[in-house]
């Protein structure tokens, strides 16, 4: 038997976010503004926005910038009005109120291919994290008061000791995670022809010193990789030239296909991924995975590890507590598991971006006011607004095949160790 709260929840669904079902909603603006990477599908409907207002002859420009806002909607609305596009835009599509959907895709981009289930919840991801695959910062003495060694200010203090360097959307570190020599690998060794040579054309004469990343130890506290990359940042002009070189890497064509696919292989966080599909469809479960689950579950596992006992736990615990009404509608299955399955730290912080996932379904008078203050910390923003339905359900996820990543046992050189100070290789707790 179907709860009537459950019929409820979908009908909701389906008329916000993703409006018509002969032409689904992609992405819109409603009260949030959508912050794509440079190479994002939003940042390349721009591009072709731009080109469709230009030969209708209406007299506006977005920002090509992946930021989808107001000013975005509005150029949508505008364009809707010219009769080369309306004759391909069904007359109750929501594209007709600024949002981008199927049919209006289509009209603008031709034959490229719309962005899939996947690619709308990287979009959500890089709202979040606010950064994009051409960033990288060190995370030496990250803590104020600011170390200086250098001018004298021995003192280094860091509440992250061990990931060396963070870098992209979803926060690949150095560290023991050791996600940032996966991608470099890959991009160095098993990408495209000629993706050798865009690395070394991006980081110029530290090309051999990154690659040195590859080669070093990376396990005991002190690790020849840590020791090494603080004598890097130690030099103002060391530390700046390999920024700038993970600038230019993040800013090829090639470099995002390949950082999400190691980020997607069985190795990282397609496993974590692979569990939460295999948990929800069991037998004893027996869930569906829908658009919004999934974007739920790649959020999750982008930020946390993934103990399939506990989910099962609380799962179960929901299941035995919905009796006949098993399965409760779906959002509110998703807020059941952000309140009982959470991280070990940043949880306020993890739980604002878990709402984005069920709050449309649930509707904020169901949050408490914990939910509510997270929610708003986190920019109130709302994954119906990607297009993502519970109305529609995704195949079965295996993720990518598993990538190779033998820890190495390279060692330093005495001239190497030298470069690092004891204060920075270890610092204080802020």
């Amino acid at each position: 038997m179907v709860r009537r709260s459950t019929l409820a929840a979908l009908a909701s669904l389906c008329l916000a976010g993703t409006a018509f079902a002969d032409d689904p909603v992609l992405f819109e603006y409603r009260t949030w503004m959508t912050r794509d990477g440079q190479t994002g599908p939003v940042t390349r409907f721009q591009a072709g926005l731009n080109a469709a207002l230009a030969t209708c002859g209406i007299d506006k420009v977005v920002g090509v910038d992946g930021q989808f806002g107001n000013g975005s909607r509005k150029a949508v609305i505008a364009l809707t009005g010219c009769d080369t596009i309306s004759a391909q835009v069904p007359s109750d599509s929501a594209a007709n109120t600024g949002a981008v959907t199927e049919a209006l895709w289509k009209a603008i981009m031709g034959d490229k291919p719309a962005p899939t289930v996947d690619q709308r919840a990287a979009v959500l991801k890089l709202t979040f994290e606010a950064t994009d695959y051409n960033r990288m910062q060190w995370n030496f003495c990250q803590n104020s008061p600011r170390s200086a060694p250098d001018d004298g200010q021995g003192t280094c203090f860091s509440n992250d000791k061990r990931s060396f360097i963070t870098w992209g959307p979803d926060g690949a570190t150095a560290g023991h995670g050791r996600e940032v020599q996966a991608i470099l690998g890959q991009f160095r060794d098993a990408g495209a022809p000629g993706d050798a040579d865009l690395f070394n054309a991006a980081f110029g004469t530290e090309a051999p010193a990154v690659q040195r990343v590859l080669e070093l130890e990376n396990k005991s506290d002190n690790s020849a990789l840590g020791t090494y990359l603080c004598g890097v940042w130690m030099s103002p002009k060391r530390r700046s030239a390999w920024v700038d070189g993970f600038k230019a890497l993040g800013a090829t064509a090639e470099l995002p296909e390949l950082y999400r696919d190691v980020y997607r292989s069985a190795s990282f966080d397609g496993g974590k991924i692979a569990t939460f599909h295999r948990v929800w469809t069991s037998e004893e479960f027996g869930l569906p995975v829908s658009e919004l689950d999934h974007a739920f579950l790649i959020d999750r596992s982008a930020h946390m590890s993934i103990s399939e006992r506990k989910l099962k736990d609380a799962l179960r615990t929901l299941k035995s507590a919905s009796g006949s009404a098993w399965p409760p509608a779906p959002a509110a299955i998703r807020q059941y598991v952000a309140l009982n399955v959470r991280p070990p730290n940043q949880r306020t912080d993890r739980l604002g971006r878990d709402i984005a996932f069920y709050v449309e379904g649930v509707g904020q008078s169901a949050l408490s006011a914990d939910e509510t203050a997270a929610w708003a910390n986190r920019g109130r923003r709302n994954a119906v607004d990607l297009g993502l339905s519970d109305t529609r359900v995704v195949p079965e996820f295996t993720g990518g095949p598993a990538i190779s990543h033998p820890m190495p046992t390279g060692t330093l050189t005495d001239a190497e160790t030298a470069l690092c100070p004891a204060a920075v290789l270890n610092p204080s707790s802020p």
